[in-house]
Parts: C-alpha cells; structure tokens; sequence
C-alpha cells in the first residue's frame, strides 16, 4: 500500500527523520526473519519424517545421522537447500 501511494512521485520525508526507504527496509527485515522460523520449523519437522524409522522401512532410501546436517544447512541458504535437494532427489 505504502509502494503504491508513492508510486512515481519524489521520494518523501515520513517526519522525525525517517524516509521512505528506510521503513520498506525495516518492513523487508520484519517479513524475513518472521518467514525464517516458519522455514527452520518446517525443515526441521522434515529431518525427522526423513530419518524416522516408520519412514524408512516403507522408504526406499537410506538415511544417516549426517543427513541432519544436510537439513539444518538448508534452513540457513540456498547452498544448504540445493544440497538438501540433492540428497532427497527431488521428492
């Protein structure tokens, strides 16, 4: 909303000293780090479904205690996640 009503005009003074680029940085940063507990929570839930034992007699992959290294690296970045990826090929 705050995007729209400024659209195509000359970037105001939001008073005290704050300008609008800094709050849309500071609205960017909230979104983040709240999206980031909701990622590791679910990666987390994730490793052990992957590494259950339920999982793994009706599973045909084998999975190893390091494999929650692999998990816990992918909530941290892209790297981690394409590695993640890799190791569960893709299901």
């Amino acid at each position: 909303m705050i995007l729209k009503r400024y659209d195509n005009k000359v970037v105001p003074e939001l008073g005290g000293g704050l300008q609008l680029d800094t709050a849309i940085i500071a609205m960017v940063s909230i979104i983040r780090i709240s999206m980031k507990a909701f990622v590791e929570a679910s990666l987390s839930q994730a490793a052990w479904v992957w590494l259950s034992e339920m999982s793994q007699r009706h599973c045909s992959h084998k999975a190893y205690l390091s494999d929650f290294r692999i998990f816990d690296d992918a909530s941290r970045g892209i790297w981690g996640s394409l590695c993640l990826l890799w190791r569960m090929k893709f299901r």
